[in-house]
């Protein structure tokens, strides 16, 4: 597939970083825009900077976004 839309978020110096809420803002955002649901979503390519604290927050915001079709490993089933 083909990406065809991006969105972004920084709240890099709020609370809710922690929380993953911006990640998972920008990926319902993008998601929007191209006019599709998560369940269309086939890969994600996480960012991956290797810190505590976005980790963190990345993996938040994946979870919230494709909740159950993430496994304990974090890939898409």
């Amino acid at each position: 597939s083909t990406p065809l839309y991006s969105s972004a978020a920084s709240d890099v110096y709020k609370r809710q970083h922690e929380q993953g809420a911006g990640g998972a803002k920008a990926m319902m955002q993008a998601m929007e825009i191209a006019e599709v649901n998560s369940s269309d979503i086939d890969y994600i390519n996480a960012h991956g900077t290797g810190t505590p604290l976005n980790d963190v927050s990345e993996t938040l915001a994946i979870k919230t976004v494709f909740g159950k079709r993430i496994d304990e490993y974090g890939s898409l089933l």
